[in-house]
Parts: structure tokens; C-alpha cells; sequence
């Protein structure tokens, strides 16, 4: 910035030096050396403040005090007059001040007003507060840094739960009733972070203790939308509390942080909440509704999830992992098939394509296809993703739109994938059959057929990638089967691009159809359902006029060109919408594939009738010394915990201090370090061991928040640590521990069921606890299936 520019930022006050006289040095201040001078102009004593060159930041904060002293006319802020050029130097024009500066306070200043002067200028700027100058200091104020990581925590978990609830199959309003509660705290936590010197009072020892509390709830709001949204997530409230129970249960306690913590922009919770019943009981009956109307394996004999999908989310993570679990993965697949033998089964002339025959099975003249595989694959990687595609399809049996797999079976010269065989061809072969129209009801059947399969294969987390009509298999009795799962992969898979054919460009998405970064998700196969429901209704290829695949891509991605319905079709209005939906451009404004059962099911249905926390009610002053502990949060403390060198003795102070607030988590490892003999304590070793089992119990009873909790007590149990041995009991809190996903528990159980510890021998349930422990990789329950010959899928 050049003189002229400064001097014309100071609103043209224009003094000549040689205006000023008796100059007189003073000291030094800010950005240069201070002189007092007698200004003839201003007929009054000045200060003159002359520019440092030598110093690194002089010039920066010299602009920046003229800057913004020009601004402001204040009584109580030091006149500026103007800048004046002695030499080569700059020079500062303020009014003088006869009793010097804030170094020295002024002789018979009061002792509390030092305090207050001397903290305004303390080492941590984030605990100083502007209100600080005009009141004494509160003991129960908690630095403000010490808050800075909870407030940023809860700020973000906001940006994960967005793409979860946009994702959302099931129970959306339940989920943006809680979503939108976060959104008013995450407003509420931004303007507290900006206006904390106006919020002084806020950052107290209560709120902090809160506030961890608040973020605690959050993060469990999180993980309950990621699982009541999805039907993978929703199996564990068929077997623990209801949905209803845990949303209660998590708003009660919500609130409950709220009032303590008397956040703004959250008033309209409280109007929300008359609402939250009904809607809470909408979104449960349509989740009924959809699991009555669903089946096809998803649900079993009571309109329950089946368990059957929570066994193959079990092995698709065993086959995720397959690195180390091939061994495990090969002997599984050699159990399902010892008892096919290539004798059984009869040659017969039918031939499908190049690779299907049908035969025979002789025992009961069923009619089975064998599907030849056409090499042996010859990298590492073709072998195993051949055997992991054998390893899934023995678990998808269950699905009724899936075609049945039966195994592998050799003879002396090739090997052949069993199934079962679909007398009426494939979905194409079957609609060129007809002269006309097929009728309604039926195209509405294998619609909805195919989409009942579609969402077998989004509860279990499997995407298909080639649906077309040659991969839909339709059976003598007229029931649409979805086969050909070669290219299929898990929603965590790094799937690779597939090579577009002028087969499969027709039904493949617009954003998969160049090579790009996009990775295929259940938007792309909704968009081949979208073609194929096009399809079904025309009984017709789609561009059957184009025979180049260029030109395919062309009208559909840069020409947004989409197929019309015709009168041939007969289908109703909805069928034509949900289709045009689902072929949209933006894959973000696609339904979803639960949408699109829903209303594939509403329009057959009548063409087919059926056959019939409370607060904090204690000041928590008197509870927690945070010094202590040096403020640490419960989240520091477990940090702590896992450190190698972490400070032991100090989180346990602090989990001990937490656990006194009913903290589960504190408790827990409260109830952890006694279990371990990790710190020294008071307690005799009986008395050690008797609180460590009382701890884990009342956690283990509370709720499944701790799991971990469940297999200690069911420890302390088996072991007879702090407690009398029961095995009976033992074998209960492991099933509790297994069913909310702990190895350990999975294989203590199924050892107790298995073995008959408890006097009720159960081998079937025992088989089925270590058979997960195995799958999960868990060493002793792997050792178990080799030695008792059972198979781990």
C-alpha cells in the first residue's frame, strides 16, 4: 500500500510534521516507538506513533490499526487524528494519554478488577470471554477447547446420517423425525461455536457433562436410522426391542440433554413430538404391510425377517474376507455337494443354448439343468471368484424368486453348476410365445415376481448387474426366477466396469455407460428393472430398430431418449410411472426397489385376492471434580484406554466420575478395570471381583447399548468370578452378546447349547451360534466344524 493509499484511508487528515513541537519519547507501543508532541494544528497534546521497519509484522499491523481506528468514534476508544511523514518514516496521529497504558494498572485499582484485568489477558484465548471485564470469574466455568471437539463431533455426524436417510428403504419419516432433531442441534452448536463470547455462562461443568450425553445419544440415533432403514439392520428388532421402544427411548433422552442444555432454534421439537405417534404407527404398518405382502424368503412363517438373511450377510462377509477364509470357503462348498453323485441324474435330449441340458433326477423324475462350466478358470482370481459365486448361491435357496441351486457335480471330463430347471425358458422366450398381449395379471405377476427377488438380493446386499430378460427363468407354473449371478457383487465389492455388449447397453444405466469413476449401486439396477418393466408391458427389445451400440448410447444419455408405453400394453397408469421413474436420467430421483414392489404389489393384490432419560436430577458439582481429570471426556478416557502408553490411572478417574452419572459405558469399564487389575483400589479381591460382575450385570441388563457388557456377566457366570457359577444363565447373556454381534459370545453359546452344559442339549442352535463364530473368522469355532464335520455356509 503506497502513502497516498494510507493517507487517503485516514479520510485525507493531512499534518505536516513540522506542525508538531516539543517531541518528546515516551516508549514504545504495537508497531513502533511512541512520542508525546504538542500539536499546533489540533492546539493539544498528542501521541506520535513512528512506523518500524525493522520489524517482521510492523508495517501488516500498522495498516490494520489505521484501518480500523478510522472506523470508530467512541468515548471510551482512544481519537485518531490522522498520519502525518517525518523523513522516510510513517507516522500515527492519536490522542495523548496522560496515565499510560494497560502494562501498569492505575494505583488504587481494586484486587478483584486485577483479577479480572490480568485473566482478560490469560494464555488460552478461547476460555477468555468479553463479558469476563464485568463480572468475577465462575468456578464451574470449563475451558471453552474443552468443548471444541464434542461440538465438531455431533456437527459432522450430521453429513453422515445425510446419504443414510437419503438411502432409506423403510420407516423414512421415523428417520427424518430424528434426522431433523439433529439438524436443529447441529444450527444451534454452529451459532454457540460463532457467539461463544456472548455464551459465557454456557461452558460450565453441567453442559460439558451433557453435551457428551447429547453426542453419545446422536451417534446411537445414527446407527438406529442406518439399521431401521434397511431390512439387514432391521432383524435385530424382531429379537430386542421394538422400534417404537428405542425411538422413545432415544427422544426422551434427547430432550432431556436439550432442556439441560436450553439450546435455541430447538422450540419446534416439542410441537413435532404430538405428531411423532402417528407417524411412528404409519411407518411401522407400512413396514408390516411389506413384510406380510414380501416374502420369498425375506420373511418366515410369522411375517418376521427371515434369519436366513441374516446367515448370508454371514457369508458374504466370510467370502469379503476370503483372503483368509478360502480354506474355510472350499470345505464349505465340498460339504454341500457330497451328496450329489453325477449317477443319480439322467441325460435327457433338451437343450438350452450352448452350456444348459436338462436332466433327470432319478429318485423322484425331477427335472434338474446342468449348466456347464465352460473352463477351468486359470488365474487365482477367476478361482475364486468362481467358488465365492458357488459359496453364495448355495445360500440363496430360501429366496422362492431365485432360481434353486443344488451344487457342483463332475464326471470325468467336465464340471456342471446343478439348478433348478425353468420349463418355460426365459423371460423373452416366454413372451414371443404369444400372438398378442399376454394379460394383465399375468405381466403384473412376474413383475412383481421379479421385484420380490430384487429386494431379496438389497436385503442381503447383493447387487445382480445384469438384469435383462435372458436372465429371468420362468417356470412351469408361470413364477419369474432371476439366475445368472457371474457378475453379481456386494454393496462393499470394488465391482469393475462391465464390458457393454449391443446386448446388455440397452439395459444398462446412463452413468455406467462411459468409462467414468461411477461405481454400480441398486440405482443402476433399478434403472434395468425400469427397461425391463418397459419390456414386459410391449413384449418387445428395446431399440429394436438400433443395432449399434454407440447409437444406443447416444439417444439414451446425450438425447435423454426413453422407449414410449403404447395401448398393446393394457397396464395401468401407476405401472407406466413407476417404470418412467426408474429410467430417470438423475439415478438420485430413481424410487427404490421397496417403492417399487410396494406398488407393483398394490396393483396385482386385487387381481389376485389372497387366501387369508431423564435429566440430570443432581447437581453434578457435587459429583465430578473434572480437575481431577483434567476435564477429560468419556471419549478421551476410551481414547486413553487403547493408547499403548495411555494414562490408566487418569481414565479410570474419569470413567469412575461418568459411571457415578449412570454413564453405561463408564460403568462398563469401571467394572473392566476391576475385572483386569488394571489400577489399585480399596478393594480386597473378593470384594474386586464382586463389584466387576455387579457392573457388567446392571449394564448387561440395561439395554444392548454395551454388548460387551452381556459376554463379561456371562463370563463371570461360566467362570463363577464374583458370582456362583450358572451355566443356564451363562448360555442367556451370551445369546444376548451374540445376537448383537459378538464373536466370542456366538462361540460361547453354541459350545454351552452344543455340549449340553446346561442340561438341555440343543445341537441344532448350538450349531447354529459356531457356525456364525466360524464364519467370523473366530479360531476355535473353525477347529469345532472341521472336528464335528459341520460346514461353515
Amino acid at each position: 500500500m503506497s502513502n497516498k493509499d494510507l493517507f487517503n484511508i485516514a479520510f485525507g487528515q493531512k499534518f505536516e510534521y513540522a506542525s508538531f513541537e516539543d517531541k518528546t519519547r515516551i516508549g514504545r507501543g504495537g508497531s513502533g516507538t511512541v512520542f508525546k508532541a504538542y500539536s499546533k494544528d489540533k492546539k493539544q497534546m498528542v501521541a506520535l506513533k513512528t512506523l518500524d521497519y525493522d520489524h517482521e509484522y510492523s508495517f501488516d499491523n500498522f495498516i490494520r490499526e489505521v484501518k480500523y481506528t478510522t472506523k470508530v468514534n467512541h468515548d471510551n476508544i482512544i481519537q485518531f487524528f490522522g498520519i502525518t511523514q517525518a523523513s522516510k518514516d510513517l507516522v500515527e496521529i492519536t490522542l495523548y494519554v496522560i496515565k499510560g497504558n494497560r502494562e501498569i494498572p492505575i494505583e488504587g485499582t481494586p484486587i478483584d478488577f486485577k483479577n479480572l484485568y490480568c485473566a482478560a489477558w490469560s494464555i488460552d484465548p478461547d476460555s477468555t470471554d468479553i463479558e469476563s471485564t464485568q463480572s468475577t470469574p465462575s468456578l464451574n466455568a470449563v475451558p471453552f477447547s474443552k468443548f471444541t471437539q464434542i461440538i465438531i463431533d455431533i456437527i459432522n455426524v450430521t453429513g453422515e446420517i445425510t446419504p443414510i436417510y437419503q438411502s432409506a428403504e423403510h420407516n423414512k419419516h421415523i428417520s427424518r423425525s430424528l434426522f431433523e432433531r439433529i439438524v436443529a442441534v447441529e444450527t444451534s452448536l454452529r451459532l454457540l461455536k460463532a457467539y461463544k463470547d456472548e455464551y459465557k455462562e454456557f461452558f460450565n461443568k453441567q453442559n460439558f457433562v451433557t453435551i457428551q450425553k447429547l453426542s453419545d445419544n446422536i451417534q446411537k440415533m445414527k446407527t438406529f436410522i442406518s439399521e431401521i432403514t434397511q431390512l439387514k439392520g432391521l432383524l435385530k428388532y424382531s429379537q430386542t426391542k421394538s422400534v417404537q421402544t428405542i425411538f422413545y427411548d432415544l427422544t426422551t433422552e434427547f430432550d432431556s440433554c436439550i432442556n439441560t442444555l436450553n439450546f435455541i432454534n430447538t422450540d419446534n421439537i416439542k410441537s413435532r413430538t404430538e405428531h411423532e405417534k402417528e407417524i411412528i404407527d404409519n411407518d411401522l404398518e407400512e413396514l408390516n404391510q411389506y413384510l406380510f405382502k414380501i416374502g420369498g424368503g425375506i420373511t418366515d412363517e410369522n411375517n418376521n425377517i427371515s434369519e436366513n438373511v441374516n446367515e448370508i450377510n454371514m457369508v458374504k462377509k466370510l467370502i469379503l474376507d476370503s483372503k483368509t477364509n478360502r480354506e474355510q470357503i472350499q470345505q464349505a462348498i465340498e460339504v454341500q455337494n457330497k451328496s450329489l453323485k453325477i449317477d443319480d441324474f439322467i441325460e435327457t435330449d433338451e437343450i438350452r443354448g450352448k452350456k444348459v441340458k436338462k436332466y433327470l433326477r432319478l429318485i423322484d423324475n425331477k427335472a434338474v439343468a446342468f449348466k456347464y462350466v465352460t473352463d477351468e478358470p486359470d488365474t487365482t482370481k477367476a478361482k475364486n471368484d468362481f467358488r465365492n459365486q458357488v459359496a453364495i448361491l448355495t445360500k440363496l435357496k430360501d429366496c422362492q424368486q431365485i432360481i434353486q441351486f443344488h451344487g457342483l457335480i463332475s464326471d470325468s471330463e467336465r464340471c456342471y453348476l446343478v439348478s433348478e430347471w425353468a420349463e418355460c425358458g426365459n423371460l423373452r422366450e416366454f413372451y414371443n410365445r404369444y400372438d398378442g398381449p399376454i394379460d394383465v395379471r399375468k405381466k403384473l405377476s412376474i413383475a412383481v415376481d421379479i421385484a420380490r427377488g430384487l429386494n431379496f438380493l438389497l436385503a442381503v446386499e447383493i447387487v445382480h448387474r445384469d438384469i435383462r430378460p435372458e436372465n429371468i427363468l420362468i417356470t412351469e407354473n408361470e413364477t419369474a426366477k432371476i439366475t445368472n449371478f457371474s457378475f453379481s457383487r456386494f454393496f462393499r465389492d470394488d465391482t469393475r466396469k462391465l464390458a457393454v455388449s449391443l446386448q446388455t447397453v440397452r439395459y444398462a444405466a446412463p452413468e455406467m455407460l462411459y468409462r467414468n469413476n461411477n461405481k454400480y449401486n441398486t440405482k443402476c439396477e433399478v434403472y434395468s428393472f425400469g427397461i425391463l418393466l418397459w419390456e414386459l408391458a410391449e413384449q418387445r427389445i428395446p431399440y429394436k430398430d438400433l443395432d449399434d451400440i454407440m447409437e444406443i448410447k447416444n439417444r439414451v444419455d446425450k438425447e435423454k431418449y426413453r422407449e414410449p408405453f403404447t395401448e398393446f400394453s393394457g397396464l395401468p397408469k401407476e405401472y407406466k410411472d413407476i417404470s418412467r421413474k426408474a429410467v430417470g436420467a438423475d439415478p438420485e430421483f430413481r424410487p427404490t426397489l421397496t417403492e417399487m414392489f410396494k406398488t407393483l404389489e398394490n396393483l396385482f393384490e386385487p387381481l389376485n385376492p389372497p387366501n387369508l432419560s431423564s435429566k440430570i436430577p443432581y447437581k453434578i458439582n457435587d459429583i465430578i471434580n473434572f480437575a481431577e481429570f483434567n476435564y477429560m471426556s468419556m471419549k478421551e478416557a476410551a481414547s486413553t484406554h487403547r493408547s499403548t502408553n495411555g494414562n490408566l490411572e487418569m481414565a479410570y478417574k474419569c470413567f469412575n466420575a461418568y459411571a457415578k452419572l449412570g454413564d453405561l459405558k463408564a460403568k462398563y469399564f469401571v467394572g473392566y478395570y476391576l475385572y483386569k487389575r488394571l489400577i489399585s483400589t480399596s478393594y480386597t479381591e473378593e470384594e474386586r471381583e464382586r463389584r466387576a460382575a455387579q457392573l457388567f450385570k446392571e449394564v448387561a441388563d440395561a439395554s444392548d447399548e454395551v454388548p460387551v457388557a452381556q459376554l463379561k456377566y456371562g463370563l463371570c457366570l461360566f467362570k463363577g468370578t464374583g458370582v456362583d457359577k450358572n451355566y443356564s444363565e451363562a448360555a442367556k447373556y451370551f445369546k444376548k452378546a451374540a445376537d448383537n454381534g459378538l464373536v466370542d459370545g456366538m462361540y460361547n453359546a453354541g459350545n454351552i447349547l452344543y455340549t449340553g452344559l446346561t442340561d438341555v442339549k440343543d445341537k441344532e442352535l448350538g450349531v447354529k451360534y459356531i457356525r456364525r463364530a466360524a464364519q467370523n473368522n473366530h479360531s476355535d469355532a473353525i477347529e469345532f466344524c472341521k472336528k464335528n464335520n459341520i460346514s461353515i455356509i
